[in-house]
């Protein structure tokens, strides 16, 4: 099997306003940095709600590219096109950029599969020649990209990949803008992030998840996690400091 390959598609449709494109590696590892506060079967479940939210919050289609065969039939239970891919991130994202400019996308979002939401493309469909970017809540990370499907840009995951990926574009004078959208700046990532959700947040993934116990409970535990974490963190600092 070639590594990259149209699982389901439908036939090319007249230009449609956007596709979302959406690379996911695999529900059953995700996570793994979620494991101080979650178990195997509680991030995986995690993994799932977020990313479907994000796939199914694409305002026509979206296109699902991995190389687990447990998400594609996944996606495609969603009517998701599926796109098998087993390879990196930036190449995830140009092939799945390929395939929406050859499904008749006017305009492609590539996007992360883990935002806390609620989901809205909306400030990226609006708008029109430029590649857009919005960044993680830190202003490291690059959540979601879109750009006119006929002009792929070159893509530059990874560590500080925002920055990266602006001085790209500038070095090859792409027109560039900065997308701020609340719900798509925030990524579940590691166990600061959960702690960083608001209890209404909590309440959401708890209950998208269908996480046991009551959301109450896991309100509580939210209380108690964040607190220690922001005393562990303190400590931390403090100890650093006396260090230097």
């Amino acid at each position: 099997m070639l590594a990259t390959e149209s699982v389901s598609s439908t036939a090319q449709r007249p230009e449609s306003e956007a596709i979302v494109v959406v690379p996911i590696r695999s529900f059953a590892s995700a996570k793994t940095r979620l494991s101080t506060i979650f178990d195997d079967v509680e991030r995986r479940a995690i993994a799932e709600f977020l990313a479907w939210q994000v796939v199914t919050a694409a305002p026509t289609r979206s296109v699902v590219i991995s190389g687990d065969d447990e998400v594609l039939k996944w996606a495609q239970a969603l009517s998701a096109e599926t796109l098998r891919d087993d390879s990196s991130l930036d190449r995830a994202a140009t092939v799945g950029a390929e395939f929406a400019y050859r499904l008749g996308a006017a305009r492609t979002i590539i996007s992360h599969a883990d935002l806390v939401g609620p989901v809205d493309f909306s400030p990226h469909v609006t708008v029109t020649d430029q590649t857009a970017l919005t960044p993680c809540r830190h202003g490291t990370g690059s959540n979601v990209i879109s750009f006119p499907s006929a002009d792929i840009p070159r893509f530059a995951y990874g560590k500080d990949s925002a920055r990266r990926h602006l001085d790209l574009w500038a070095s090859q004078g792409r027109d560039t803008t900065i997308v701020s959208a609340d719900g798509l700046a925030f990524d579940l990532d590691t166990d600061f992030d959960w702690f960083d959700l608001t209890p209404e947040q909590v309440e959401r993934i708890v209950s998208g998840a269908g996480l046991d116990g009551s959301v109450e409970t896991w309100r509580e535990g939210f209380d108690r996690s964040h607190g220690l974490a922001r005393r562990q963190t303190s400590a931390n600092r403090r100890s650093q400091l006396e260090e230097r």
